[in-house]
C-alpha cells in the first residue's frame, strides 16, 4: 500500500503552527467566560466554554492544513494553476483579469521556491550560530537572493486552460454544503 506523501508536509505545517496553536487555546479558555474547568482554581482555571471553542478553531485549522497539504500533494503546479484559472472566472464580472491573477500567483510560487533554496544554501554556511550570528545569517542570504534576481533569466510561463466542469460534478460539492449546513443547524 503507497502512503501519502503529503503527511510528511502536514506534519511540517502543524509544527510551524504549534505556537498559533497553543495562542488559541490560551486566547479562548481564559478569556471566554464560563464555568471553570478546573472547579477548585476558580481564578486560575480556564473556561470549559472556552476551551471547547478553542478546540474547535483548531479542528477547522487543522482540517484547512489537511486539505491544503493534500491538494497540494496530488496536484502539481500546473494543474493547481489550471484549477485556480477555472475558479477565478467570476472575477472578470468584478473588472478583474483572472490571467494577470494566476500569472502572478505562479510566479510568485517560483520565485518562493527559488529563494527558499537560496536561504536554505546560506544558512548552512560557518558562521556564528545562535542570535548572534542571525545578522549575518541574513544579510548573507539577502545579498545571495539580490544576485540571483540580477541574474535570473525570464522564465515563460504557461497556464492550461481546462474545459469546465459538468453541471453534474457540482452536486458534489452541493452536497456537502448541504449536509454541513443541516450539522450546523441541528448542532
Amino acid at each position: 500500500m503507497r502512503r501519502f506523501n503529503g503527511f510528511d508536509m502536514l506534519l511540517r505545517m502543524l509544527l510551524r503552527l504549534r505556537w498559533l496553536f497553543l495562542a488559541i487555546v490560551v486566547l479562548y479558555g481564559w478569556m471566554s467566560p464560563g464555568q471553570a474547568l478546573f472547579p477548585g482554581m476558580e481564578s486560575l482555571s480556564p473556561s470549559r466554554e472556552g476551551v471547547m471553542s478553542g478546540l474547535q478553531r483548531l479542528s477547522g485549522l487543522v482540517l484547512i492544513m489537511s486539505s491544503a497539504s493534500y491538494l497540494l500533494a496530488c496536484t502539481n503546479q500546473r494543474q493547481l494553476f489550471s484549477g485556480l484559472y477555472s475558479l477565478l472566472s467570476p472575477v472578470s464580472l468584478l473588472g478583474l483579469s483572472r490571467d494577470k491573477i494566476v500569472l502572478r500567483l505562479a510566479l510568485t510560487m517560483n520565485s518562493v521556491q527559488a529563494i527558499r533554496s537560496i536561504v536554505s544554501a546560506a544558512a548552512t554556511t560557518k558562521h556564528p550560530t545562535g542570535f548572534l550570528g542571525l545578522p549575518t545569517r541574513l544579510a548573507e542570504a539577502f545579498a545571495r537572493v539580490i544576485q540571483a534576481a540580477e541574474t535570473a533569466t525570464l522564465d515563460v510561463v504557461e497556464i492550461e486552460v481546462l474545459a469546465p466542469p459538468a453541471a453534474w460534478q457540482w452536486g458534489l460539492p452541493a452536497l456537502c454544503g448541504v449536509v454541513f449546513h443541516l450539522l450546523h443547524a441541528i448542532g
